[in-house]
């Protein structure tokens, strides 16, 4: 995904008027096995100008060599990612993997009809924003206005029944659908 195109992908899926979180993978080789860690940068929404160009900077070159993900809620300026700080979220998430067994789907381009299911099952569901991750599809559905994390929960929980229900197929990772403080990568 191109800077522009992520700016906008960005704006359409986290509650702008609250603290945006970008988070890069850190890893630490030489403890003897790979530890894992994240460096989280919360971008606040105060200043356009301001919020653009730190996102551009978390997104720049000199980051390649991490992997970058972000939050789909909106924070307070806690600076921490926790369920607690979330001020909004205004999107339902499905974050679905291809080629792990299980039931899991083979290629990318079956993903498309386990979709159609849903949205005939479901027609009011809003369009989706559908993003090649790399293993997988990421599915993005943007609310009509923000909800709090006690509007979100059962709504969340709510569809990732329905989903599994409707279309059994289309396997999502529960803890991307019904966790609201979860990071998922931007691209692959």
């Amino acid at each position: 995904m191109q800077k522009n195109a992520t700016n906008a992908f960005l704006k359409a899926i986290v509650p702008h008027e609250y603290t945006l979180c970008i988070a890069r993978e850190r890893s630490f080789p030489n403890l003897g096995r790979p530890k894992l860690s994240w460096r989280h940068q919360f971008i606040s929404a105060r200043a356009e100008k301001t919020r653009d160009s730190s996102l551009n900077y978390a997104l720049s070159a000199d980051n390649k060599d991490t992997n970058v993900y972000f939050a789909v809620a909106g924070y307070d300026d806690a600076q921490r990612r926790k369920a607690e700080n979330i001020k909004g979220i205004k999107a339902l998430l499905l974050d679905v993997d291809i080629g792990k067994g299980n039931g899991f789907f083979t290629s990318k381009n079956e993903v498309v009809p386990a979709l159609s299911l849903l949205h005939k099952a479901v027609p009011t569901l809003p369009s989706p924003w559908v993003i090649d991750s790399g293993n997988g599809i990421h599915i993005y559905y943007v609310l009509a206005e923000t909800l709090t994390l006690k509007q979100w929960g059962p709504i969340s929980s709510l569809f990732a029944d329905v989903v599994r229900a409707i279309a059994p197929k289309l396997i999502a990772d529960p803890v991307r659908t019904r966790d609201a403080a979860s990071v998922i990568s931007l691209y692959p």
